[in-house]
């Protein structure tokens, strides 16, 4: 896609590629909530110490949300998401190799500011790529794929423990957020920012 240029034509594909992110960010904020009895278990220490792997996420994703956003704003939507796929992905690797839970406490922040860029970024994406009488439809099909990740969560988090193991509830975003980067670098147009904004 030409530099500068919306391509409303590809607007669906935009909406699958930036879909894949929002999932994995609203996927991995519910993944972990039944994990955390077996997180609990093997990493032999109490339960409020494990409710940090959640909290830790979800204070840095809501936190730095609009910070990002307006990064983007600065240094270009596409960049600046693109480099959030890679730092949440990156992310979940560490997560699911994680030796202590401190260090998945850890690594769950650095698996958030991904979130963060993420989540911000890929509904300002979806906005720009739909013309504005289709923005109703396009916020709608988000929505649906919001709604999904939240009820998925816990039913793959619960899944994948039970057939493989607690490292699996990180592992599985690694192949989808690959796709994602590559279908990302493909469609998300690189417009460049506005010296006004």
């Amino acid at each position: 896609m030409a530099t500068g240029v919306i391509d409303y034509g590809r607007k669906w594909q935009i909406m699958a590629t930036v879909g894949i992110s929002i999932f994995l960010t609203l996927l991995d904020t519910y993944i972990v909530n039944v994990a955390l009895p077996t997180l609990t278990r093997v990493f032999e220490t109490d339960f409020a110490t494990v409710q940090w792997v959640v909290l830790a996420y979800l204070l840095t994703l809501t936190t730095l949300m609009l910070t990002f956003g307006r990064l983007g704003d600065m240094l270009g939507k596409k960049p600046v998401y693109l480099v959030g796929l890679l730092i949440f992905t990156t992310g979940s690797v560490l997560c699911g190799l994680a030796p202590t839970v401190g260090w998945l406490i850890v690594f769950r922040v650095v698996q958030a500011l991904g979130g963060a860029i993420l989540f911000a970024l890929g509904m300002a994406i979806i906005t720009e790529a739909f013309p504005s009488h289709e923005r109703g439809k396009a916020m709608g099909a988000a929505g649906a794929i919001i709604a999904l990740g939240v009820v998925a969560g816990p039913v793959f988090g619960g899944i994948l423990i039970e057939a493989l193991s607690w490292q699996w509830i990180f592992f599985i975003n690694v192949p989808i957020g690959v796709v994602g980067l590559i279908t990302a670098v493909q469609f998300i147009p690189a417009i460049q920012p506005k010296g006004n904004q």
